[in-house]
């Protein structure tokens, strides 16, 4: 099986920038300096969609269900108009 890890002396010339459709030539190894491109504020939607779950929608929604369900059984007095 071939070393994953690239051979600084055998490298030639940096890949050209990521495009659409190429496989990750390095996976889960070091990626060298000369080879790193992009900035920390371009990976924000990857850490926002991490971050994210359904705890906060479906929250909501029960508190909304146990309001409603609340209103429902114990009614304000009703104030008489007159």
């Amino acid at each position: 099986m071939a070393p994953t890890i690239p051979d600084p002396s055998a490298q030639a010339a940096p890949p050209p920038v990521a495009q659409a459709g190429r496989v990750e030539a390095h996976g889960i190894d070091f990626i060298p300096d000369a080879e790193r491109h992009g900035r920390a504020r371009e990976l924000f939607a990857v850490w926002a969609a991490g971050g994210a779950d359904l705890s906060l929608p479906v929250g909501i929604l029960v508190s909304a269900a146990v309001y409603v369900a609340m209103m429902r059984v114990y009614r304000p007095a009703e104030v008489p108009r007159g």
